[in-house]
């Protein structure tokens, strides 16, 4: 996708509704830019390096799997990758939960007893 369509698609997300917004969520989403750009460079040029280098020892009768196995390599490398961020993500999430709820009922144990 060129710029031409990614800034429109980029400000129709941030002019959607309120709770998604960075007008009333209080999230900056400004903070997370340079990673996003630095992300999509880096990709881009990965990506357009890897398939000559991937294919340019596979003779030619074979370079339609050999294209085939560096694809799926790829796809399953960013699905490995995206289930072990979320596994850290979601192991620290659960912990400050768990924190939070400690806190509160060091504050006022009488909250957790049944009534």
């Amino acid at each position: 996708m060129g710029l031409g369509v990614i800034f429109p698609l980029l400000l129709i997300l941030n002019l959607g509704p309120g709770d998604v917004s960075s007008r009333e969520s209080g999230c900056n989403y400004w903070l997370i830019l340079p990673g996003l750009l630095l992300y999509g460079g880096g990709l881009a040029i990965v990506l357009t390096v890897n398939d000559p280098v991937s294919l340019s020892d596979v003779p030619e009768a074979a370079r339609g799997q050999a294209a085939g196995v560096s694809a799926t390599a790829g796809q399953f490398g960013s699905a490995l990758g995206i289930a072990v961020l979320y596994l850290i993500f979601h192991t620290i999430y659960v912990a400050q939960l768990h924190a939070q709820r400690r806190l509160r009922v060091r504050q006022n144990p009488e909250s957790t007893q049944k009534v």
